[in-house]
């Protein structure tokens, strides 16, 4: 199991960066009870407003449905992703590139809009 772990927005998941879902409860029979396992991921972010949220393993950004954890779409994108935000909506992405063909990593600052990409 990876050392990271990352608590939902709600507070009601526990996100192992290994993939694994736990439930988040103030109760000792439930907390920490086995939800799910998705993909592995280094970086996560939660968009409540839209019940999704997307995780990134290098350059592949994935959405799933907050409720049924079920993939709703999937990226490449340039770069490696090094963490996740969502911001109305808009995925932001602080990423690590090799633009140039000299092997000089950029980090660059990626907004992306999942709707427009339906």
């Amino acid at each position: 199991m990876e050392p990271e772990m990352t608590v939902s927005t709600d507070g009601k998941y526990i996100f192992n960066h290994a993939g694994t879902i736990f439930r988040a409860t103030t109760l000792k029979s439930t907390n920490m009870t086995y939800v799910t396992t998705i993909d592995p991921f280094s970086a996560i972010a939660f968009d409540p407003a839209q019940g999704v949220f997307y995780t990134s393993d290098a350059d592949f950004v994935t959405m799933y449905d907050s409720t049924s954890f079920e993939i709703l779409n999937s990226w490449f994108v340039d770069g490696y992703v090094d963490k996740l935000f969502v911001r109305n909506g808009k995925v932001i992405m602080l990423t690590t590139e090799m633009p140039y063909e000299n092997d000089v990593e950029v980090q660059s600052v990626q907004i992306f809009d999942p709707n427009e990409n339906e």
